[in-house]
């Protein structure tokens, strides 16, 4: 019988990550940012950043329309450092690269 591998355990070889990470997990953190990608989706469009954190391949999926501008700005420049702002809005927060 034919050895497979796991799909997942090829994706993590090659540095693509296999699970979404949560915005607010890397608040506050430099992650180093590789491309993103948009994403449509029932509920609105949202791009996916492809970027790693300690070495870490990560995914953050996001509306933020603030972060989006500023990642097709940095369009043929990646991969670039970065570190996720929270910013306290009149309402809700909303979250900046710098």
């Amino acid at each position: 019988m034919e050895d497979v591998r796991n799909l997942s355990d090829v994706l993590e070889e090659k540095g693509i990550a296999t699970e979404l990470t949560p915005m607010e997990e890397v608040v506050g953190k430099e992650i180093i940012i590789h491309g993103f990608e948009d994403q449509p989706g029932s509920f609105g469009d949202s791009i996916a950043i492809h970027a790693t954190l300690k070495g870490i391949a990560i995914k953050i999926l996001t509306t933020a329309t603030v972060i989006r501008g500023t990642l097709i700005h940095a369009q043929g420049n990646f991969p670039v450092k970065a570190t996720v702002k929270e910013v306290k809005g009149t309402k809700y927060p909303y979250y900046v690269l710098e």
